[in-house]
């Protein structure tokens, strides 16, 4: 009978080892759901695969250092070609002062205008001034 009796013993801790599993079972159930859930944002071996190739391929792709030192020394050349430039303009000789062709008209000229603008509303107008100007301005170099 002791026999029979620790059979059933067993049996029964068996029972409880079993529901505790289960019931330890149930709890990861949702926690197994959750972690599958969010396993299809994760990346797949053949993905990786595919990035790694396109990767290799913009790697491949990139500019040696070659190319890279002459475009760097492109764009020195030209900063230097653009300073030598402006050194030409700024160190080319200004014309002198007098040489430039004057926009405006000699002073005399500029009186005999507005004389003769007086003249032509004012019929009293002294023509010996106007005569005068005429001169002056002529010999300035100026046009009447």
């Amino acid at each position: 009978m002791s026999e029979v009796r620790t059979t059933v013993d067993r049996l029964d801790r068996l029972e409880e080892d079993v529901h505790e599993i289960k019931t330890t079972l149930a709890g990861l159930v949702p926690i197994i759901h959750r972690i599958d859930a969010t396993l299809p944002h994760l990346a797949t071996k053949a993905e990786l695969a595919a990035l790694d190739g396109k990767l290799s391929g913009m790697i491949a792709a990139k500019p040696g250092r070659a190319e890279l030192w002459g475009a760097i020394a492109a764009m020195v050349g030209a900063q230097a070609l653009i300073a030598a430039v402006l050194a030409v303009i700024l160190s080319w000789p200004r014309p002198a002062q007098g040489a430039e062709p004057s926009a405006q008209p000699p002073y005399s000229c500029r009186l005999l205008y507005d004389e003769q603008r007086k003249c032509s509303f004012d019929p009293h107008c002294d023509k010996r001034v106007v005569e005068r100007l005429t001169r002056e301005c002529l010999r300035d170099g100026g046009r009447p």
